[in-house]
């Protein structure tokens, strides 16, 4: 989520569930783009194993439920930016 974005960034509310090492955490969509997107949990969760560089995935309620491959690149308690993975 750097600030040379190629896409731009959509402010989006939604509910969403962010699964790390098959854990499941309740979160918020931000903001979302092509690229990536930025969650937020509430403050009182814990999510030891927020790592940049960690594998995720992203289940969120846009039109349609949908669910985005990614990696956790920045992390800054309670936010964590994530970016799409692309094959």
């Amino acid at each position: 989520m750097s600030k040379n974005r190629h896409s731009e960034r959509l402010p989006w509310i939604s509910n969403g569930v962010l699964v790390v090492n098959k854990s499941r955490y309740e979160c918020f969509l931000d903001n979302i783009s092509d690229e990536g997107a930025l969650i937020r949990f509430s403050n009182t969760v814990e999510v030891p194993v927020l790592k940049p560089g960690a594998v995720c995935s992203l289940k969120v309620l846009l039109l349609n439920v949908i669910e985005y491959p990614c990696k956790i690149v920045r992390v800054n308690y309670p936010q964590a930016g994530l970016l799409f993975i692309t094959k």
